[in-house]
């Protein structure tokens, strides 16, 4: 969970202050820091991209930490779909590096190199593996992109504000206008993934440990979406009319969001930490029907394991294994 999230802090928090740069254009005072910033945080992505997969071969050979050190670990990482996410996210990463260090690349490579950071999202995990492929895979790197551009504003944000109310205004504004629409997709997709992830089921949200978590998450993000009302109709009027305060209180506002912002992330990261209740199937005929059955669909076809009596302590596992004939 904590490679996880660091990995999200690092890899996103780099693609939203590009992302900032690139489409809301502020002042070389704010843009500076950005791009260095956003230098550092590639470069630790690079890391925790390494991090992740060595503790995911760690965890699917259950071997030890100290396994790190050696072979094993990786090789079982690089067969699994953490591979080509890994050597994507790694390009898209080296990208953003070369953006923010200068000379500056075209806009539509440096858009690019974004894209592939949030595309090795959509190669792996429950949410980009659940079918149908074709809408889930896409729908995750969009979810990711437009949170990743959302987040990673809020620090730029809080500098520019040091700008003064007559230039500050100007970027708040632009922000404004690239946020409403990043933030009506990222909206509009979590709730296709949830509804995927649910299996239509919506009780699934306060019955089942993944629906918990997800709650979780959606209590977090209205807290953010309130936060984000507030500051485009309220607070950015205010400081574009120069009123007394209105720049403390949207410095204090989002300094708020970024904690929301990391409150999203850290629970997110724990979401494979429970099977979402779409792999949560009935049992097929000749399956013990107490205890906990989880089906994992493949190209191939599928797996259903079964966990009997299905709580904490000793249970017993079964395996059944079948092609696409059944």
């Amino acid at each position: 969970v904590v490679a996880r999230l660091l990995l999200y802090v690092t890899a996103l928090g780099s693609v939203g202050l590009t992302l900032f740069v690139l489409l809301v254009r502020p002042p070389e005072t704010v843009a500076g820091p950005s791009s260095r910033l956003a230098i550092r945080l590639a470069l630790a992505g690079l890391v925790a991209l390494a991090l992740r997969l060595g503790i995911a071969g760690m965890e699917l050979g259950g071997l030890p930490f100290g396994a790190l050190a050696g072979t094993r670990p990786w090789t079982v990482a690089l067969s699994t779909t953490l591979a080509p996410a890994t050597l994507v996210a790694v390009v898209g990463l080296v990208g953003l590096v070369g953006f923010a260090a200068g000379p500056r690349l075209p806009a539509i490579v440096t858009a690019a190199a974004a894209l592939l950071v949030a595309l090795s999202f959509g190669l792996t995990g429950h949410a980009a593996t659940a079918p149908p492929r074709w809408l889930t895979a896409p729908a995750v790197s969009l979810h990711v992109l437009c949170g990743a551009f959302w987040l990673g504003s809020l620090l730029p944000l809080v500098w520019s504000l040091r700008l003064g109310p007559a230039q500050a205004a100007p970027v708040l504004r632009r922000f404004s206008r690239v946020a409403l629409l990043a933030v009506a997709l990222l909206v509009a997709v979590g709730c296709v993934l949830a509804w995927i992830q649910l299996d239509g089921d919506l009780p699934a949200l306060l019955t089942t440990a993944y629906g918990l978590r997800l709650s979780g998450k959606l209590a977090f993000v209205a807290g953010l979406l309130a936060l984000a009302a507030v500051n485009r109709l309220v607070l950015t009027p205010a400081l574009a009319h120069d009123r007394q305060g209105a720049g403390r209180r949207l410095r204090h506002s989002l300094h708020a969001d970024l904690l929301l912002g990391l409150a999203v992330l850290a629970v997110t990261a724990t979401f494979p930490l429970s099977p979402p209740p779409r792999a949560l199937a009935a049992p097929p005929d000749g399956i013990e029907s107490q205890g906990i059955t989880v089906v994992a669909s493949g190209s191939g076809g599928q797996a259903a394991l079964t966990l009997v009596p299905g709580h904490a302590g000793t249970n017993a596992m079964g395996a059944w294994v079948t092609d696409r004939e059944g």
